[in-house]
């Protein structure tokens, strides 16, 4: 997943215990790999705001705690180069929700991006946390292009040739964060 923009949404991933045995609607063996093969994703280059309407986290990463024994690695090879916007007070709302964890239910609440990296070096570590930022030209109008001033493209990493050909972008393009390129 690369190069998404999510406002007052969330970035869900998620894993359980459905498989192809046992599976009484015949869909499951079709759209995906077993159980103990959902992992591998890749999170980069995402722009994440949230305003305080938002009563979920920016990100999501859960796993059923039946599986917290059985499936202990997370779900990500690669998680990074991400922007989180925190607009607001969010009531205790945490920014992320995480798992697996050792945390009862298998699932931690973590309130930065620096907290996935304690927890996994590798993972999260050009990310940004911003907060009280106006990122976009104009929301009210949906003009959802970063404002020329927005500071976190210099977290953003340079995308993999096929990635960049899906997105009809030059191989020399500057990396961005988000679904818009930044205006200039």
């Amino acid at each position: 997943m690369y190069n998404n923009t999510l406002v007052n949404s969330t970035a869900c991933v998620s894993r359980s215990e459905r498989s192809a045995v046992g599976d009484h609607f015949g869909w499951h063996p079709a759209t995906g790999p077993d159980v103990d093969e959902r992992d591998g994703h890749i999170f980069v280059n995402n722009l994440m705001v949230a305003d305080a309407t938002l009563n979920r986290p920016l990100l999501f990463v859960w796993q059923r705690s039946i599986l917290c024994d059985r499936l202990r690695d997370p779900q990500f090879s690669t998680i990074d180069n991400n922007v989180y916007v925190k607009n607001g007070d969010r009531k205790g709302m945490p920014l992320i929700l995480w798992s697996p964890a050792l945390e009862e239910n298998c699932i931690a609440a973590l309130g930065s991006p620096a907290e996935i990296t304690a927890r996994h070096p590798g993972f999260e570590t050009m990310s940004l946390l911003m907060t009280d930022n106006i990122v976009f030209m104009s929301p009210e109008l949906k003009n959802f292009r970063l404002l020329p001033a927005f500071t976190g493209n210099s977290t953003a990493a340079n995308l993999p040739a096929e990635i960049k050909s899906l997105l009809k972008l030059k191989k020399n393009a500057r990396p961005y964060v988000g679904a818009y390129p930044q205006a200039f």
